[in-house]
């Protein structure tokens, strides 16, 4: 029988028509202690609204600091489908200005499906039932948390389930920035993290057109859910999320500098730039080492930015044979010629040395970010990188297959600017572009 999973939302619409009984309090957690090996962790949502994301007319990035002390089954919970890729071209299948977006239902998308990542001791809303006796992994659900003092503040995650205790399976719904208080959710339903960035996303996505049962008329799709870096301890709840410091989040972060001119020498250019990028230490620890290794060794300095694509990107780093066929690892880093099984020791060579893949960090091709380049082979990159223009979307073909590790910041009109100069053969500027000084900052 089809569980349709909703907030009680009659509470918000007569809430008159409420009996205590309706509200009554959950089961105490210290009837089913369930301790987390984590304190706190970040999830990252990727969201289109379109049918596809071709066809989109809105890309954005949300992330959560999950509470792993206060709800720690909810969050395990939530990770847990994250990890194993549930929410993945998964829909917010029910959308209401001024209350919230609702998602989460990988099994059917539409609020009746879903069910807990793992098993928490309850079974169709009964605990005290061994696994051996619900064996069904349609049948899990997470026990309740909703008395652990966190309250449905704007930018708060809390969870959706029927009106039964300990119903809760896999779908969420998210507070947008708008809102003050949902205080009649409160000890009903489990929050159990904060959105710390992107919250004024989820107010504009709670503001779309929606036809019958509340669902978007044009889909709001998480394309894909990743996670994140763990925390020593949670964002708080309370705080006003404009007031969270970045240093929570715990995203470690540095900054190059490219100074490059088009010309055939720097003192007949005809265009100079300035180009800044932070780089992302915590997604792409290995790639970011790799290139600030370069630049600190003086590597990129007066190396040709050898291949420009319009509506693309542009490509460089080669600074070996300045076309495009060279290049290597900064530092050895286990791989010898696309092959993670070979000690250093029979890899003597420097020129055989690549970067590990680390494209499935979440990280994707949007408009300003610079990508590792490399040949169609896993773990073959080196020390090519692409910059990609601001009058792109997404090149979405090349998400977890080259690594994103970082972002322009500064100067990503130039980018677009050196992306439309005139080529030739192989894509080669016919005036060259030159990055004639690289330097590393913290």
């Amino acid at each position: 029988m089809q569980k349709q999973v909703l907030l009680i939302i009659l509470i918000l619409i007569a809430p008159g028509c409420i009996s205590d009984d309706d509200l009554s309090p959950v089961i105490n957690l210290g009837d089913n202690p369930y301790i987390s090996e984590l304190e706190s962790s970040n999830v990252t949502f990727n969201i289109s609204i379109g049918s596809d994301l071709e066809s989109a007319t809105d890309n954005f990035s949300l992330t959560i600091n999950l509470n792993h002390i206060d709800a720690p089954a909810h969050a395990d919970n939530l990770r847990e489908h994250v990890l194993a890729g549930n929410y993945d071209m998964s829909y917010f299948h029910r959308v209401i200005d001024d209350f919230m977006v609702q998602g989460g239902d990988f099994d059917k998308n539409d609020g009746s499906g879903g069910y807990a990542a793992k098993w928490f001791g309850v079974c169709n809303g009964v605990r005290n039932i061994s696994i051996e006796d619900c064996p069904n992994q349609a049948d899990w659900n997470v026990p309740d948390e909703a008395n652990n003092g966190l309250t449905h503040l704007p930018c708060t995650i809390s969870m959706a389930k029927t009106s039964m205790p300990d119903s809760g399976g896999s779908q969420f719904f998210l507070m947008p920035g708008d809102i003050t208080q949902h205080s009649w959710l409160d000890g009903v339903h489990t929050v159990f993290g904060v959105i710390t960035h992107g919250c004024e996303h989820v107010t504009k996505i709670s503001e779309v057109s929606t036809g019958t049962y509340d669902r978007p008329n044009t889909p709001v799709i998480i394309r894909n859910a990743t996670l994140g870096v763990f925390n020593h301890t949670p964002v708080d709840v309370e705080q006003p999320v404009d007031e969270i410091e970045e240093e929570q989040i715990v995203y470690n972060y540095s900054n190059v500098t490219f100074e490059i001119y088009h010309g055939d020498s720097l003192e007949n250019s005809t265009a100079n730039y300035s180009i800044t990028i932070k780089l992302n230490h915590t997604a792409a620890p290995l790639h970011v080492d790799n290139f600030r290794k370069h630049v600190i060794a003086g590597n990129y300095n007066m190396v040709e930015l050898h291949r420009v694509m319009d509506d693309f990107m542009i490509q460089g780093g080669d600074f070996e044979n300045n076309n495009g066929s060279g290049g290597y690892a900064a530092d050895w880093y286990g791989v010898c010629n696309g092959n993670r099984s070979i000690e250093q020791s029979n890899c003597t060579s420097q020129q055989d040395w690549n970067v590990p893949d680390e494209a499935d960090n979440g990280l994707q091709h949007f408009a300003c970010m610079v990508s590792m380049a490399k040949t169609s082979q896993p773990d073959s990159a080196g020390s090519q990188f692409f910059l990609i223009p601001d009058d792109i979307t997404h090149l979405y073909w090349l998400d977890d297959v080259h690594t994103v590790f970082g972002e322009i910041t500064s100067g990503c009109e130039h980018v677009t600017e050196i992306s439309q100069v005139e080529t030739g053969e192989n894509d080669r500027p016919v005036v060259s572009v030159v990055i004639h000084n690289a330097t590393a900052n913290d």
